[in-house]
């Protein structure tokens, strides 16, 4: 508390948080741990971006010296707002939130200032903070210094941070890559429908990995262990959850790769949180209430994809489901709607309308382009349209793209004629930075 109030000894401090050291004693597990956000401090101890990723990344420099080589710091979580900063008037100023993949902010009385913590939303004129702020729970007054403001909220604002650690090794200089504000706040998932063997998803991961280095971006590994929802019971539909999971996380130990993956009920949720980094609530299971709070408490990302029989606006619901029962972070994802029969259609107009309530819209780009049951008891689709699909979600304003991708999708065991092949996605991914 004594940190973080002499902050606003400098009059231009509006907004204060606190980081501390990660210790060599930590040891990587926690360094790693995305339930630990990280902050990458400037020359005058601003905050320059929050993640939950290891940031800076220092390329170049074996893992297990990193913590030796390098001071990573913490988010402790606590902030301190000098009063006008949140309210204008007698009446407190509009909040919301806007999250990215590297950076975190929340508008402000007009501003935008990095901000990692789960969400400020205004209701019934009232503030309330999912990470520990009641109704009638003290705010702290707090600092920030001016701001650079990213593109659509991107990572770049300054944020003062209170700390005692002695600065890094001058001479210790670690290269680091180099992105624009748009490829930092741009959530890119590609994988497999569905798990079919150990040495698919190699082949898939591999292929990402190399994509990630060439490009600069960091694609989420996605696959389902089990497709529960498929056209007729003999479809196949995966492999248990148990040997599914184990398999992802095989995947995050060899290549790095965060995670991504389907759950269908809500006892589900707990054991695949300890395994992926986001949970994915299919479309036509969006409103279901236990399933979605069941995924909110795991404290990873929930990504829920919009039912294809409802509107963009109509997801502030689901989203407000999970947010209300602790979630940390909670994306939206554009599928389509039916048109007639075995048949979809996209009204992009959703895509704007959803990043009014969520902060990360993702657009997928392979799901929309199926003809659902249209294949004689199987789904089918045209995947020649995926590159347009990503392209006008883009001009939408879609800050997210989801693509199902196979080596070989024409004999893909699910999902085939709406996957893109391997080979296609790097140019696609590319198209959209």
């Amino acid at each position: 508390m004594q940190a973080i109030a002499r902050c606003f000894d400098d009059p231009s401090t509006d907004i204060a948080t606190l980081v501390k050291p990660f210790t060599e004693a930590d040891g990587l597990d926690a360094l790693e741990n995305p339930n630990s956000p990280k902050v990458v401090l400037g020359s005058a101890d601003q905050a320059l971006y929050f993640s939950r990723s290891v940031i800076p990344y220092l390329r170049g420099v074996p893992r297990e010296e990193w913590l030796a080589r390098h001071t990573f710091y913490k988010h402790i979580g606590m902030y301190a707002f000098r009063r006008e900063t949140l309210y204008k008037g007698d009446r407190p100023a509009p909040v919301g939130t806007r999250t990215g993949r590297i950076a975190r902010t929340v508008a402000v009385a007009g501003k935008r200032v990095p901000h990692p913590c789960r969400y400020l939303r205004r209701r019934d004129d009232r503030h309330r903070h999912a990470g520990g702020f009641g109704e009638g729970g003290r705010i702290l007054k707090i600092k920030n210094e001016k701001l650079r403001i990213g593109n659509q909220g991107g990572g770049f604002g300054r944020t003062t941070v209170a700390r005692s650690h002695a600065k890094p090794d001058p001479d210790f200089n670690p290269r680091l890559s180099t992105a624009n504000s748009r490829l930092m706040n741009t959530t890119f998932i590609a994988g497999p429908c569905v798990i079919e063997s150990a040495e698919l998803l190699d082949t898939v991961a591999a292929r990402l990995t190399e994509i990630n280095r060439r490009l600069g971006v960091q694609i989420i590994f996605k696959a389902s262990f089990d497709k529960a929802n498929r056209t007729s019971i003999r479809s196949y539909r995966g492999v248990d959850m148990e040997k599914g999971l184990q398999m992802l996380a095989d995947v995050r130990s060899k290549w790095g790769l965060r995670l991504l993956t389907d759950i269908h009920e809500s006892w589900q949720a707990a054991p695949v949180g300890e395994v992926v980094d986001v949970i994915q609530i299919p479309a036509f299971l969006c409103r279901q209430t236990d399933l979605l709070v069941a995924a909110a408490k795991t404290g990873r990302t929930v990504n829920i994809k919009k039912a294809q029989f409802l509107s963009g606006e109509d997801m502030r619901y689901p989203y407000e489901k999970a947010c209300d029962a602790g979630a940390a972070d909670v994306w939206l994802t554009e599928r389509g709607n039916s048109f007639g029969y075995n048949n979809l259609v996209v009204d992009f107009r959703n895509i704007p309308d959803m990043l009014r309530i969520a902060p990360t819209v993702v657009m997928d780009c392979t799901h929309s382009v199926q003809r659902p049951g249209a294949a004689g008891g199987k789904t089918g689709g045209n995947r020649e349209f995926v590159p347009a699909m990503a392209l006008a979600a883009k001009a939408f304003g879609a800050n997210g793209y989801f693509f199902e991708v196979h080596p070989d999708p024409d004999h893909a065991l699910s999902d085939g004629p709406n996957m893109l092949n391997l080979n296609d996605l790097e140019g696609v991914v590319k198209s959209l930075l």
